[in-house]
């Protein structure tokens, strides 16, 4: 069965449980048509001033550019390293986790054979220990809370020259735009924050925000601050553990208005009537124009969110046992072979590029292959078809025009990594909810669930 156009056939040796030597063999006829061929278009393409153009011309590339050409060639006749793997695949006859060349030399068109390590994936052992998983309870002060945002984003927001707590009307509230004022310690002013008048505790120093103009400084003490309520999650940083004050200026001042509860706002927080969510079908349906309504949608909102965060979770430290667990061995001569193959491709680059060394290099290759193994032991295998459909149809929701954009144009956008990565992480939380149901179950508050991710952290 020909592989392509120039391979036509290959055998294979089983050296250890992961490791494949491949023996690929090529016509030599097709082998040597095609490199002179490449060779007479890159000397038609490439004159050189004191060369004639003919035998002379071709044979000084031959012996300065052969060596490049003839790789060129045995990689376009693999298609980028696809080909041989849509074929092993095909015909059954191993996994095929990477393989990697050996160096190509020009015997190539002589011997017509070329040796290949290819690499399986390693055997992984999914008895571990189940983690708790959470149920988080939706409180009504999550719903309070999540109204509140609603509010605040369909109100009116407007800018001020001065603050006047006086002139506060119900509904109103003030947002003040702060930069870290510079210090000999760090130099330079952090990134703006914003600080909202409920972020101070009750009954300290209200006053602060009164008589504000833009441009003056600010003193902000960890105790004047109500760090839990705080949104601007840079402040809250900036200001957790604070010892004393922290000075900041005034960027800005705007008073924001928050939206009535009427049915102008109730119909603009509910999803639109027949607005069919994945996988709800009663999306828009379920819900009055009023505010039971509205808290009611919040509700339901929530707990989709806090169920998907829960299962997150449970998902990624199960993962995290599987690391821990599992350390499958990359075989040494794919790790040689493959770096040789690296150095060649760099310095094939154009441009000026950073290599990294060769111990780098194996530790990155060897975390990536533990990766892989386990999800191919959970059988989760994303194509390239899948990451292009997903990729375009990401792009197609806002530029309708984008249908028939090639797998290079898409790339442009710079999205085709990032969607492998989304897809990779969507199939293993469902692989793993499905596949690994938790022992028990603990129903927690959303800000206890919060605490026990971040102490989870801490100690990683």
């Amino acid at each position: 069965m020909d592989i392509s156009k120039i391979v036509v056939d290959f055998s294979y040796v089983k050296k250890t449980e992961v490791l494949y030597d491949l023996t690929l063999t090529f016509d030599r006829k097709e082998l040597s048509q095609e490199f002179n061929a490449c060779i007479m278009q890159f000397a038609h393409a490439n004159p050189i001033r004191g060369f004639r153009k003919g035998d002379h011309l071709v044979r000084h590339f031959q012996r300065t550019k052969g060596l490049q050409i003839l790789r060129y060639i045995v990689h376009t006749q693999l298609e980028r390293y696809k080909i041989l793997n849509e074929y092993v695949e095909a015909e059954n006859l191993f996994k095929m986790y990477a393989y990697a060349y050996p160096e190509v030399d020009m015997a190539l068109l002589k011997s017509s054979k070329m040796e290949i390590y290819a690499v399986t994936y390693g055997t992984i052992d999914t008895d571990i220990e189940f983690p708790m998983h959470y149920h988080i309870e939706v409180e009504a002060s999550d719903i309070d809370r999540e109204l509140h945002t609603m509010r605040v984003h369909h109100g009116k927001n407007e800018e001020v020259e001065t603050s006047s707590l006086s002139d506060m009307k119900e509904g109103e509230f003030l947002v003040f735009s702060l930069e870290e004022t510079p210090t000999s310690e760090n130099g330079k002013s952090a990134q703006t924050n914003a600080l909202r008048y409920w972020d101070v505790k009750e009954g300290r120093r209200k006053d602060v925000f009164d008589r504000q103009e833009k441009g003056k400084i600010i003193s902000l003490g960890v105790d004047d601050l109500d760090l839990d309520q705080m949104e601007d999650s840079g402040l809250k940083q900036l200001m957790d553990g604070v010892e004393g004050e922290k000075d900041f200026s005034i960027q800005k001042i705007s008073k924001q208005t928050l939206a009535h509860l009427n049915e102008s706002f109730f119909e603009k927080a509910l999803p639109p009537k027949g607005d069919v969510a994945e996988g709800d079908k009663s999306a828009g349906l379920n819900y009055t124009t009023d505010l039971d309504g509205v808290r009611k949608y919040i509700e339901e909102t929530l707990a989709k969110r806090y169920g998907f965060e829960s299962d997150q979770f449970f998902t990624s430290r199960v993962f995290e046992q599987f690391l821990e667990k599992n350390n499958p061995q990359f075989p040494e001569e794919y790790l040689e072979t493959s770096y040789r193959q690296y150095l060649q491709n760099a310095s094939a680059g154009e441009g000026k590029s950073t290599k990294i060394s060769q111990d780098d290099y194996d530790k990155e290759l060897t975390q990536s292959y533990k990766h892989e193994s386990i999800l191919n032991a959970l059988g989760i295998h994303i194509s390239e078809e899948d990451v292009r459909q997903e990729t375009l149809n990401s792009i197609k929701s806002f530029m309708p025009e984008t249908a028939n954009l090639t797998e290079e144009q898409l790339d442009q956008y710079g999205q085709m990594l990032q969607t492998k990565s989304m897809l990779t992480q969507k199939r293993l939380q469902e692989s793993i909810m499905s596949s690994f149901k938790p022992l028990a179950t603990e129903t927690v508050t959303k800000k206890a669930f919060d605490q026990k991710v971040s102490n989870h952290s801490t100690k990683k």
